[in-house]
């Protein structure tokens, strides 16, 4: 698929979670349905590293980026717990070959050609939000890049 999706549409996307209270819910419900290997890899062990409000906004980011697809691309595959898997493997290992310290430059190399540029960026903003009550660490950082990096590449590129 090489329609990329834009950052107006994601924003829409995101102010219709944040004002539709059941929208939230009924988007799990459906997900966990048609994608049970997605749902269960984001409530999966894996991200006991972050806080409650990280894995909160880590929800919340993963459903703008599922919804943004659905709705622009219109992609129905199911996608294979394997996939999920090499995928996000695949995504680690270009991060740690990176050798800067600084988070921005180890994930430039990820924006290089990259098709859906808007919703990589879009996910790099929001994990660099510097907010007074700030949701996102230093140590959740990578994870949720690498893993909602993971979720556009295996819903939006592999495609």
């Amino acid at each position: 698929m090489n329609k990329q999706i834009n950052q107006d549409a994601i924003e829409a996307i995101m102010l219709r979670l944040q004002t539709t209270p059941d929208l939230f819910s009924s988007l799990l419900d459906g997900l966990e349905r048609e994608q049970p290997a997605i749902i269960n890899w984001i409530f999966s062990e894996s991200f006991d590293i972050l806080s409650q409000d990280e894995k909160q906004y880590f929800l919340f980011l993963a459903l703008v980026i599922i919804v943004s697809i659905s709705e622009e691309l219109a992609n129905e595959d199911v996608i294979d717990p394997k996939t999920i898997e090499e995928t996000e493997d695949k995504n680690w290992e270009i991060f740690s070959e990176q050798s800067s310290k600084d988070f921005r430059e180890k994930i430039n190399v990820f924006f290089d050609k990259y098709p859906q540029e808007d919703l990589l960026a879009f996910v790099e903003d929001a994990l660099e939000l510097e907010l007074e009550d700030q949701v996102v660490t230093t140590i959740g950082r990578p994870p949720m890049f690498i893993a909602l990096k993971t979720l556009i590449d295996i819903l939006a590129i592999a495609s």
